[in-house]
């Protein structure tokens, strides 16, 4: 079975680690959707620190296609 918490760690990988710059801004996309849902979905993409650090290099050092 898979989790929400697999997805999001899954989706943070392809989005600080994948070579095509549209799988990046698909997977942000992705991302950005859970921020928008319920506490828990937050929760679930917030509650590993590292995770959410790689996010953060990622929106200062990214092309701008996948910042927006």
């Amino acid at each position: 079975m898979l989790k929400v918490s697999d997805i999001v760690e899954r989706l943070v990988g392809l989005a600080t680690s994948h070579e095509k710059r549209a799988i990046v801004k698909e997977a942000c996309w992705c991302l950005s959707n859970i921020t928008a849902g319920n506490p828990e979905q937050i929760e679930m993409l917030i509650k590993n620190q590292e995770q959410v650090t790689d996010l953060m290099k990622l929106s200062k050092h990214s092309h701008s296609e996948v910042k927006e």
